[in-house]
């Protein structure tokens, strides 16, 4: 009898091997099978040694993994410490403390133990500069506590001791984050007589696979267990010719998941031809040229509840703004790209209430109230830090009156604000609206690159206009029908003022004098808008849509760069992208600012097709992000490599661009070669647009990198397409005939904007 884990196969030879089956089966033991006498049996038997001999292995190589972790764990000090946790210099030595993971000290110990400062679940040494203080900057994001509260560790994203912001010469050794494969590089180089003298250390990757059995396949992908990415995502992929192998692996064209926070699942495994540095632990070991949908660090920094709030403090830091009292958007360069909010909750309301309080009083003068007269009450929205899709918020009138002192708006707030943890936000009073109702955009970007930073935009607004007429006034603030937006009709909700006007889909209109509108870009939008007109919503409200995005965006890569830069000095070279859902609120001045950002990816397909017909919009994401595989570029690779080599000696000499900061023009050609269906590239621009004019300010003049100004230059100087044609209808580009993306058709769009 063999044992395999817990049960026994027994094999018999003999003519009574029934009767000492039944036998055995009596002393206790769990044959699986009776196999006859024979060469079946002496097959059977081999192969159940085999199967034995690699469970064996399997067990062995479990039992070496925990025993090295056991010993690669610092010891315990809770019994050293006196059993409690803060300060222990007599075990910890100078300066360090005795703390657990998700755990608090019992006020035994002034210096508590932050949960977010131990990285396991028992007691460790940790430095007390981590003990009993606020870590870091409370502008600046924790990187240590993912978006959905969970421990990543202390040292997570942390930044190297002694980074510095890279030079043009530095980038001569750094690896790029372009889609480009192993196989075009090296024949990049063997032109230029280089064969195999890649400038980066070998970070040891593997290639990207294809299931062999797929015929009709040149590319592979994984998608996660979402529904939207296994219902919407998986059938793009397969529309695109990419197949998926059978087994779940990272070693693919493309990886698209849940967004990954964690910085170790963005670095391959350690391997003994490591440089020095290369990190331990890593899991992610995605191929050379993949795609992965995460990029480190960016979903903590903009995709909860109090980021963009985070991130306009550090914007008035920037450029010197009162945080209390901020210049109107109409009036100020920077830091508009959301309203004012203020984290809070029960028991940390004291030291809210006096800013929360200053603040209302010294913004007053920037409201007015929809019947005219005075102001008399300010609204603001109460939001779960955690929340979603619009559970737990609550709408607040703020009453003048309860600003008379410090302790009536602190009892206000007492009132208002529930158990847990909230952000109160700032309430746009005099917003933009579509005949009288107030709107917002869900708006959809994503970032291609974060250094140079590359953004492309979809050239509409998903409109999402609310089901009753609006009215700031305070009768109407509780109950939110008017004022927050609602999809589904309040039916339930009385009507006094008759406020309550439905606007039906087109396919469902019956005469009924408004339908819902569908995009941002057409006559009926811009006549409807109010201020209403082409020319108010093209040059002041959309300028301001992608002004706000690029600066919440150049704000948030300070904090996440050098993540980004150890990869590519490692030499670890792969696209990471991130697809942003931001929802926007225009004022009635047309200045835009950003409610929230989604940053989880969530695809609607067709799922409400009579209000968001924007099926080929979605497909398109395939074609500009490169996970098609850019299928035109063979019709003019060649000419966009000599004029990118032509460019880089004009701008830096006969040593040329860095080989990562050209693969990086290339891509940039690429994707917008490959940009349809209202797609354009929103940054970077050429110089001589407004856009880049915006960030040229004493605050952002060092917000741009080498390889952004590079970018910016070509763009200025070249900005070179090759000859292609355009479809008027989709703006699908065609070279030669051949179709970028010949599959995905749709309704007009706007088409490429060559950078304009």
């Amino acid at each position: 009898c063999l044992r395999l884990i817990r049960v026994n196969v027994c094999v018999y030879t003999h003519m009574d091997s029934r009767a000492r089956a039944v036998a055995a089966i009596a002393q206790g033991a769990r044959p699986a099978a009776v196999v006859p006498a024979g060469a079946a049996a002496a097959t059977e038997l081999s192969r159940l040694k085999k199967q034995l001999h690699e469970l064996e292995e399997k067990r062995d190589n479990v039992i070496k993994k925990r025993r090295s972790r056991r010993e690669a764990r610092p010891p315990s000090c809770w019994a050293a410490c006196g059993r409690r946790g803060g300060a222990c210099p007599q075990f910890c030595g100078e300066g360090g403390a005795c703390c657990k993971l998700a755990w608090v000290s019992d006020g035994r110990d002034p210096n508590a133990c932050p949960a977010e400062m131990a990285e396991f679940r028992y007691h460790t040494c940790v430095a007390q500069s981590f003990v009993g203080v606020n870590k870091g900057d409370p502008a600046m994001t924790d990187f240590s506590i993912s978006s959905a509260g969970v421990h990543l560790g202390r040292t997570n994203l942390v930044r190297e001791p002694g980074y510095t912001r890279p030079t043009m010469d530095d980038y001569y050794a750094f690896a790029d984050g372009t889609s480009a494969l192993p196989a075009a590089i090296e024949r990049h180089l063997s032109d230029r007589g280089r064969a195999g003298k890649t400038p980066w250390p070998d970070a040891q990757q593997q290639a990207p696979k294809v299931p062999k059995d797929r015929w009709r396949c040149n590319r592979s992908f994984a998608v996660g267990k979402r529904g939207d990415m296994r219902g919407v995502m998986r059938p793009l992929f397969t529309r695109l010719r990419l197949c998926e192998p059978e087994t779940r692996s990272t070693a693919v064209h493309v990886w698209w998941t849940e967004t990954m926070e964690l910085e170790t699942k963005f670095w391959p495994p350690r391997r003994p031809a490591s440089r020095a540095g290369f990190p331990e632990g890593g899991s992610g070991d995605f191929p050379e040229g993949a795609i992965v949908n995460s990029v480190p660090g960016l979903v903590q920094l903009i995709g909860v509840k109090p980021a963009l709030g985070r991130l306009q403090e550090v914007c008035y830091r920037k450029t010197g703004y009162s945080r209390l009292s901020p210049p109107a958007n109409a009036d100020a360069e920077h830091c508009g790209f959301t309203k004012r909010s203020f984290t809070v909750g029960k028991g940390q309301l004291e030291s809210v209430a006096a800013d929360f309080r200053s603040y209302n009083l010294n913004t007053m003068r920037h409201y007015r109230p929809s019947g005219g007269g005075a102001l008399r009450h300010r609204l603001w929205i109460c939001k779960p830090r955690g929340g979603f899709n619009s559970v737990g918020i609550h709408m607040h009138s703020l009453p003048t009156e309860e600003l008379s002192s410090e302790d009536t708006t602190l009892a206000w707030l007492t009132r208002r604000v529930p158990a847990g943890e909230y952000v109160m936000q700032d309430f746009e009073m005099n917003p933009m609206t579509f005949a009288g109702h107030k709107f917002d955009l869900r708006v959809w970007a994503v970032v291609l690159s974060l250094d140079p930073l590359r953004v492309h935009a979809l050239g509409t607004g998903i409109p999402k206009v609310n089901m009753w007429t609006f009215s700031n006034e305070p009768r109407h603030a509780k109950a939110g029908c008017s004022t927050h937006l609602t999809m589904l009709p309040c039916y339930e909700q009385d009507d006094p003022d008759r406020l309550r006007e439905i606007i039906p889909p087109r396919e469902r209109a019956n005469g009924a004098k408004l339908v819902y509108p569908t995009s941002t870009t057409d006559e009926y939008w811009f006549s409807n808008v109010r201020p209403q007109g082409r020319e108010f919503w093209t040059r002041v409200a959309w300028p301001s849509v992608e002004k706000a995005i690029v600066e919440v965006l150049l704000l948030a890569r300070e904090q996440i760069i050098h993540a980004d830069h150890k990869l590519k000095r490692h030499g670890v070279r792969y696209k990471r992208i991130l697809f942003l859902s931001p929802d926007v609120v225009i004022d009635e001045r047309g200045n835009a600012t950003m409610v929230e950002i989604n940053v989880n990816g969530y695809m609607i397909g067709n799922l409400h097709k009579e209000y968001f017909p924007i099926q080929p919009q979605q497909d398109a994401v395939g074609s500009f992000t490169g996970i098609a595989g850019f299928p035109l570029q063979r019709h003019y690779s060649a000419e966009l490599q000599r004029r990118t080599a032509s460019f880089c000696r004009g701008v830096l000499g006969e040593r040329g661009c860095p080989l990562a900061a050209e693969l990086e023009l290339w891509e940039m050609v690429h994707e917008q070669m490959h940009s349809s269906h209202e797609w354009y590239r929103l940054f970077p621009r050429p110089k001589s647009s407004p856009l880049h004019a915006a960030f040229r300010t004493a605050a952002f003049k060092n917000s741009l990198t080498p390889l952004d100004k590079l970018a910016v230059r070509w763009l200025s100087q070249s900005d070179w397409l090759p000859e292609h044609s355009t479809n008027r209808t989709t703006g699908v580009v065609s070279i030669n005939g051949e179709s970028a993306i010949p599959r995905l058709a749709g309704r007009p769009g706007l088409g490429l904007r060559h950078g304009k």
